[in-house]
């Protein structure tokens, strides 16, 4: 028996007969699909945006294939082929099961959640739509669609038909392949996630309820049901019997104390102000929003989910309206019911508070004029609301493909209710509809009590916590963090600790040590519009002179940090690794060793050697290594530059001083939403706001805006567009990125059902603690 394991990073090799793992094997990313055929197991995994052939007989993976695509959220086998669905670039792929490359790739109109090979097509479930397509595999051509139910999540084919798990609705519609038409809905339990075929039946895990449903082909009907006590997510038949995969805990294990600690400090807890922690372990502990991201591991996490909202809406008018209906009886922690005006108080309020926040709602109606008089703010004409139908709709300016994504950052799109002040409220908890309040709050405590009013509407979007309280504390330094966990006194840190320790704990125990991939791109910016950088040959110099792997070593080697040479990140729309930079460049795009010579020889070429250089040091800019400046510095002198560190403090800089800089080791990233225009635009836009004027390529900044408004209507055309635009940035090697981090979680002895959502990080109200 194998089994994938999404948040351990590896497929597991299962004794039936004894019921042990017998072999553990590593694979990249986290794996979202595995399949059997053809002699061999097949894996697909996002974020790392791997597919990988597992040789059953000896454990071991024999070729991995580098995805152009970026998120491979399915794969099938069948017929010879095999066949993997991108949800992030919304593609088709057909890969050679001898070599992994890619014989064929089509663009969908849908974003693809399950795959089916039958009566000579692949059929491809849309999580977004709510529909399946028959896709010719020889044209890529869409034979036929059906409408089933909302969110489907699996699909088999048995007994003449398409069976589809509908996720949303608790449904499996069961589909006639020749005439594209649903013959009969079943009712089963709640959130169906898998289906099987065997033993004459349908089987259908219910994750939710617990339970598994079989469905009698000839009746049509479910007719027995199996409770399993736990959540079931996969399922697989074979050797006489149905095997059922789970995931979450049993329910007599809610409870006890999660203990939670960082040295990131916090001033405030306003939701309209916070920012510094990741929202599934603190404020969506507290706070829901319209539409978020499934709180899950894996492929689940990045989509995008009902959560406060009843449907996804469908934009209209040209992009430009977005409209919500929210659902009945939602409560605040005080009690108070959730009505539709609530939103408008939540976003007016972030304007008079002049939140970060108001960067994300920038483009609704009224808006300019809520930025030039924050106290007298305004949307009612760009954000209308009716309490008796629950209506909420949102009037932008111009189209905005992201306007979804940017209701899910933080707590920024949260209801308030009625009488919430106007003013920072500081560590005073303003009232929430999520599984649990803060019941009280001090500078290096805040303590999470269950929300007496909560109850589980959406267990993808916003789930009943486990814990019965969750304690944020601050501590003094990363030492004290380590030694309470290790100690036993605390669960969970997302703290970057020196590499020694970090090595040290890897040996000692590995499973206190959880590495993910995310998306945080560490770069050094150049000031574009001053020598010696003004110059194209002197910024390549640099990027062919550094060496990579040693800036990764910095951060603590391959379990936090992989070399990189370009702004975008692996996961996001368009991504195709690339890297010029480096000695002898490959195909796959891997960067491999720096190329010296090649870099001295540009710098004598460029005219800038000898130049006077001052590369600023930021040590307390959280991420970075302090010892990467010094390290930049030498680079720098061994090309012949006069290189010299100067050391600033990030309170020392303004925007009047910034700009003055050459170069700065001080570069980190991590997008508000996974999508390529939450940040490239902001960095390299000539109105970029995080760009801070160093530079503007009006050629490129038309081709981002063409492709963020390509993103919704044609995701492949806008995928190429993006790869197009990181190439160029790449390529004008307008900073030098370095590497790409996971998230390194440190983790008690004690915790388990440990989950790491690919969008936001550790799952804290999903874990068990004793």
């Amino acid at each position: 028996m194998w089994v994938a394991s999404p948040s351990g990073g590896a497929v597991l090799q299962v004794d039936q007969e004894q019921g042990v793992v017998v072999d553990r094997i590593p694979v990249n990313g986290q794996p979202g699909s595995l399949v059997s055929g053809g002699g061999a197991l097949w894996l697909a995994s996002t974020m790392g945006a791997t597919a990988e052939r597992i040789d059953p007989a000896s454990s071991t993976i024999t070729w991995t294939a580098e995805l152009a695509e970026t998120g491979p959220a399915a794969m099938a086998y069948g017929e010879g082929g095999l066949w993997v669905a991108d949800s992030t670039d919304q593609a088709l792929l057909e890969l050679n099961p001898l070599s992994g490359s890619v014989l064929q790739s089509f663009s969908l109109d849908v974003h693809p959640a399950a795959l089916a090979l039958a009566d000579g097509l692949v059929w491809v479930a849309a999580n977004n739509s709510g529909t399946v397509e028959g896709v010719d595999p020889g044209t890529g051509q869409v034979v036929g669609t059906v409408d089933v139910g909302n969110g489907p999540s699996a699909i088999v084919f048995s007994h003449g038909y398409l069976w589809v798990a509908n996720s949303l609705d608790s449904t499996v519609s069961v589909v006639d392949p020749a005439t594209f038409a649903v013959v009969s809905t079943i009712a089963v339990g709640s959130g169906p996630a898998a289906l099987v075929a065997g033993d004459g039946s349908v089987w259908v895990a219910n994750q939710y309820s617990g339970t598994v449903s079989r469905i009698s082909p000839q009746r049509l009907a479910v007719v027995g049901t199996v409770d399993v006590g736990d959540n079931p997510v996969a399922l697989a038949s074979g050797l006489g019997a149905v095997w059922v995969a789970v995931s979450a805990p049993p329910g007599d294990e809610r409870g006890g104390s999660l203990v939670l600690v960082s040295t990131q400090a916090y001033v405030s807890l306003d939701p309209a102000l916070y920012q510094a922690m990741s929202p599934l372990s603190f404020l969506r502990l507290e706070y829901d929003t319209l539409v978020t991201f499934e709180a899950a591991p894996g492929p689940n996490g990045l989509k995008l989910v009902p959560d406060l909202a009843l449907q996804v809406p469908v934009p209209s008018d040209g992009g430009r309206t977005y409209s919500f209906r929210l659902r009945p009886g939602i409560r605040y922690s005080n009690g108070e019911l959730v009505r539709a005006s609530d939103f408008r108080r939540g976003l007016e309020r972030l304007f008079a508070l002049g939140s970060p926040g108001t960067s994300f709602y920038g483009g609704l109606v009224g808006a300019r004029a809520c930025l030039s008089h924050p106290p007298t703010c305004d949307l009612s004409q760009g954000l209308v609301t009716d309490d008796r139908s629950g209506l909420v709709v949102f009037h932008l300016s111009a189209p905005d493909p992201d306007f979804l994504d940017k209701l899910t950052p933080q707590a920024f799109g949260a209801p308030v209710p009625a009488g919430t002040p106007l003013h920072d409220m500081g560590l005073r908890p303003v009232p929430g509809t999520g599984p649990y309040r803060i019941a009280s709050a001090t500078p290096t405590d805040v303590v999470f009590k269950r929300n007496p009013y909560f109850h589980e509407w959406s267990h993808a979007a916003q789930p009943r916590g486990n814990p019965d309280v969750i304690i944020w504390r601050i501590l003094r330094s990363e030492q004290d963090v380590v030694s309470q966990i290790t100690a036993g006194k605390a669960d969970w840190t997302w703290d970057s600790i020196p590499p020694s320790e970090l090595h040290a704990l890897e040996v000692e125990d590995p499973t206190e040590v959880r590495s993910d991939p995310s998306f945080i791109v560490e770069f050094i910016p150049l000031n574009t519009k001053v020598a010696p950088f003004n110059s194209l040959l002197a910024r390549r110099a640099l990027n062919y002179a550094i060496d990579r792997r040693k800036i990764a070593e910095m951060y603590g080697g391959p379990t936090v940090a992989t070399p990189t040479c370009q702004p975008l990140l692996p996961g996001l729309l368009g991504y195709q690794r690339y890297c010029p930079y480096t000695l002898h460049p490959s195909p796959d795009g891997a960067w491999t060793v720096p190329d010296l010579a090649l870099a001295k020889k540009l710098v004598d070429e460029s005219g800038t050697k000898g130049d006077t250089v001052t590369v600023w040091g930021i040590p307390d800019e959280g991420e970075i290594p302090p010892q990467e400046a010094a390290y930049i510095t030498q680079v720098l002198r061994s090309l012949g530059y006069r290189a010299r560190l100067h050391n600033v403090s990030m309170a020392s800089i303004s925007q009047a001083t910034w700009p003055k800089f050459q170069i700065a080791v001080s570069g980190d990233w991590i997008p508000d939403y996974p999508a390529p225009s939450s940040y490239i635009p902001s960095l390299f836009g000539c109105g970029g706001s995080d760009s801070n004027g160093y530079y503007c390529n009006p050629a490129i900044d038309q081709e981002m805006t063409e492709a963020t408004l390509l993103e919704q209507q044609g995701p492949a055309q806008a995928a190429a567009m993006w790869a197009r635009v990181d190439r160029q940035l790449t390529d004008q090697a307008e900073w030098v990125a370095t590497v790409d981090l996971n998230e390194v979680d440190i983790v008690s002895k004690g915790l388990r059902n440990y989950e790491f959502n690919p969008a936001w990080g550790f799952v804290a109200d999903q874990a068990v603690v004793n």
